[in-house]
């Protein structure tokens, strides 16, 4: 074959394996499929509508049980009842779906069932509540009925889970904090800490005893040990299918995977600021902060917290200030296509769906959670 007829062979493919449709570059790579949002107009979101519901959050005294102090993370049981992981009072505080208080798990300590940092939760298949304690390199482990069954220690901390629809854990790449606690936990048991190693597959797939089962998802180095315990950080949900959806924080990357991390999908979107590392006036890398939280609903459409604009560290800091035009929640189709944007005028923590249900938390700021209906 001559090199003319391999360039026009070439072209073709090129050709077919590349499309523009309504603003996207769709094109398919080794066989995934890649998204690329760029010039895309919505017009009326698509029919994609959400209505107000409630705030869920006392920030005037009246109830203890709704007054939270970073509510972190939270989940839904099969009964709809709602366990918020009060992160800065060190419990769960368990609703039903009316808001009625149930029960408490935790306290603040280092003991069985006590907390020192509580990070997420998860439900697993028999509706135990799996609680990350960062800071206590522990898994606590409640039950709606009996409360506390046990604490597992970890054998390597990690900041992040989910449960798996095959019952197993996914978790995110490790970050620096949790290097930290490891350093310091083995100071305080006169061990020699471990150099910190960057891992080189983004997630991990353990089983309820931590081992490992799988690895997958190249991980991005940037050779600067700060950068790389960042540049990897995600937030994750899975859709009807068991597909691990992924949001890169610190890049403008969402990613789809089936639940043995085959690679199915890439997804990007317009941004106004750099997402690619960038050197700073004193030499030294930087990025900025493209994602706060990714969730996925019955129609297993792909719903995202972009930030529209650079966040500085000042205004990220001043934890006084309530209101803010940063964040924007995006909407896409299973298969890439944005579809649908909603601005919102204050800090966005992290989001969760759960049936018709949008969940926005606001962990730092008001801490409330803000629920409003999904409709379309």
């Amino acid at each position: 074959m001559n090199k003319t007829v391999t360039i026009i062979l070439l072209l073709v493919t090129l050709y077919i394996c590349t499309s523009k449709a309504y603003g996207q570059e769709i094109r398919t790579f080794e066989g995934v499929r890649i998204v690329d949002n760029t010039g895309i107009n919505i017009k009326n979101n698509n029919g994609i509508e959400l209505d107000f519901i409630r705030t869920i959050g006392d920030t005037e005294g009246s109830n203890e049980n709704l007054m939270f102090f970073r509510p972190t993370d939270l989940e839904i049981d099969d009964s709809w009842n709602l366990y918020i992981l009060d992160q800065g009072n060190f419990r769960v505080q368990v609703f039903d779906r009316n808001l009625n208080y149930l029960k408490s798990f935790g306290t603040q300590g280092q003991g069985p069932g006590e907390f020192a940092r509580p990070k997420c939760i998860g439900i697993d298949e028999e509706n135990k509540i799996w609680v990350l304690d960062v800071s206590n390199g522990r898994m606590e482990i409640f039950s709606l009925e009996e409360g506390f069954i046990e604490g597992r220690k970890l054998p390597k901390i990690f900041t992040d889970f989910i449960f798996l629809k095959n019952g197993k854990l996914l978790c995110g790449p490790r970050e620096m904090g949790s290097v930290l606690v490891e350093m310091e936990m083995a100071a305080i048991e006169g061990k020699r800490p471990e150099k910190p190693e960057v891992a080189k597959s983004v997630f991990s797939i353990k089983n309820k005893d931590f081992e490992i089962v799988n690895e997958f998802g190249k991980a991005r180095i940037l050779n600067d040990m700060f950068l790389d315990m960042r540049v990897n950080n995600t937030k994750m949900t899975t859709d009807s299918d068991g597909n691990i959806i992924a949001a890169y924080i610190w890049q403008n990357l969402i990613e789809k995977y089936t639940q043995d991390g085959r690679l199915l999908l890439k997804i990007m979107r317009k941004l106004n600021y750099k997402s690619e590392p960038y050197r700073k006036n004193n030499g030294k890398l930087g990025m900025n902060r493209v994602a706060a939280g990714v969730a996925v609903d019955e129609k297993d459409r792909i719903w995202t917290v972009t930030l529209n604009r650079v966040a500085p560290p000042m205004e990220m800091e001043r934890l006084k200030e309530t209101e803010t035009d940063m964040f924007d929640v995006e909407v896409f189709s299973g298969n890439g296509i944005l579809k649908a944007k909603f601005k919102f005028n204050h800090f966005i923590d992290a989001i969760k769906i759960y049936g018709n249900r949008l969940y926005i938390l606001d962990t730092y700021r008001k801490m409330q959670i803000f629920e409003y209906r999904i409709s379309g």
